[in-house]
């Protein structure tokens, strides 16, 4: 991050502000939900869930440049503003991959919550069984982003499908370490007043890029022993 710093939190504040503007706007253009629900008016109630569903989709792209970015400067790239969005030119692949897991996570809550609950498991145990299965089903797909940046011509599903690969075996660790990042986030957002998190956020972004770029390595590095295992086998097998 050195001499990035200020494109950095520049970056991270005008994110903050365009979620901010998307979430507010979708609020005033459709109104509150409970409202919504509350009117009775069924065409009303459809168009608010479905604007709903469109504006958030619309937030996927921005949060896949925002993660990417941090990659690209890695390798020796430059942050810029417009990298936000960059995730707009790919935005059908980008969202769709998105929604999967969203989606994922809401169908397996959704079967534990009604099994906990015709079991006659307690609410709380509930909550904190879909929090965790959320976190994990999070966790499996971490790398998604990242690997579709690296990949122009990998679908979204097997994009999904080889972060879930290079995630076996690190999903503790990484588990671990985002645990340690956020508390601290939360820690010196208290400490600044909120100022603190636009100068944490691009270092926990900063954080997993390399995490990514560690799992690639290694990735790599299996790939590689595993086609000198088959040549030696190959070769002995000759002989």
């Amino acid at each position: 991050m050195k001499g990035n710093w200020g494109m950095a939190v520049l970056a991270t504040l005008c994110m903050f502000v365009l979620f901010l503007v998307l979430c507010f706007g979708i609020v005033i253009f459709f109104g509150q939900p409970f409202r919504m629900i509350s009117s009775g008016n069924t065409f009303k109630l459809l168009f608010g869930i479905v604007g709903y569903i469109v504006a958030l989709l619309a937030l996927f792209p921005l949060i896949w440049s925002y993660n990417t970015m941090f990659l690209s400067n890695i390798r020796g790239g430059k942050i810029s503003l417009g990298q936000l969005f960059n995730g707009y030119n790919d935005a059908r692949r980008i969202t769709w991959g998105y929604f999967l897991i969203a989606l994922c996570q809401i169908i397996v809550t959704s079967i534990i919550s009604i099994a906990i609950f015709y079991l006659g498991g307690k609410l709380i145990i509930s909550q904190i069984v879909c929090y965790s299965i959320t976190a994990f089903i999070t966790i499996l797909f971490s790398q998604f982003a990242y690997i579709v940046f690296d990949d122009e011509d990998i679908s979204a599903f097997d994009a999904l499908c080889k972060s879930m690969n290079l995630m076996n075996g690190h999903k503790l660790q990484y588990f671990i370490l985002m645990l340690i990042l956020v508390l601290c986030v939360i820690l010196f957002g208290v400490i600044t007043l909120g100022v603190g998190i636009l100068f944490c956020l691009p270092y926990v972004a900063t954080v997993n890029a390399h995490f990514y770029e560690s799992l690639e390595e290694n990735d790599e590095a299996t790939e590689e022993t595993d086609s000198d295992y088959k040549e030696i086998n190959s070769n002995n097998e000759e002989v």
